[in-house]
């Protein structure tokens, strides 16, 4: 007959056994989700693939190379001449002005966003659903934002390896597992991203990209690492 001393013991056994069961699953599943997206990233970089018009995006346009776009060069184009520049500029269909001055007391200077729909003359690659964005700080241009309708995988096949990768897992609302994807190229000062998806992870290829233009990137975006996939899954 089990005393109550053996009971607790017991009990508490049966507790240990059931956590290290929900740990190895746990440890499983990143494993085996990481070594699908490595072995994707494998077979699509192994295809011959021609390169799609988003190479537009790349190439110098109106004497202005990366990091610069739409003739806006971040970290060197004041406020007052993004907006004069975007006025300008025969993408742009109207802009909305969502800037203010800086009032926290550091250097003065606009800070805020600047918005713009696209007038279709735009790019093919461009989403023209969704407005562009300047980002301002202290009267000076931060980044450029944009999305475009190129898919994350035609963007593997048609750009160099990026400098660094990463790949992220988190929970949707509904509690879904959700997986979205950054990359970036230090020199062009270039940062793609997708949004966020339901797992499986093959969905992610199929994925838009946006597009940020930095003046530079800093090593603490991609938490030191070239290359590198981190797989972040939350189980319960």
């Amino acid at each position: 007959m089990i005393n109550q001393h053996e009971a607790v013991y017991y009990g508490d056994l049966s507790a240990i056994i059931r956590r290290k069961s929900v740990f190895n699953w746990f440890l499983k599943t990143i494993f085996w989700m990481t070594a699908l997206f490595l072995i994707s990233i494998t077979v699509i970089r192994a295809r011959p693939y021609e390169a799609s018009a988003f190479n537009q995006a790349l190439a110098p346009v109106e004497d202005c190379r990366l990091p610069c776009f739409m003739t806006i060069r971040p970290g060197m184009t004041t406020a007052d001449e993004a907006y004069d520049r975007l006025t300008a500029h025969n993408w742009v269909a109207d802009i909305v002005d969502d800037t203010r001055p800086a009032s926290d007391g550091g250097i003065p200077g606009i800070s805020g966003d600047l918005f713009w729909t696209w007038s279709g003359t735009q790019p093919d690659w461009v989403d023209a659903t969704v407005m562009g964005q300047v980002r301002l700080q202290r009267g000076m241009t931060r980044f450029i934002s944009l999305k475009t309708t190129a898919q994350l995988g035609d963007l593997h096949l048609t750009l160099p390896t990026p400098d660094w990768e990463i790949v992220f897992f988190d929970r949707m609302p509904n509690d879904a597992l959700a997986i979205h994807h950054r990359s970036a190229y230090r020199q062009t000062g270039l940062l793609f991203q997708t949004d966020r998806q339901n797992c499986p992870a093959q969905v992610l290829w199929k994925q838009p990209v946006t597009v940020t233009i930095w003046g530079s990137l800093v090593s603490s975006q991609s938490s030191g690492t070239t290359g590198n996939v981190n797989a972040g899954c939350m189980g319960h």
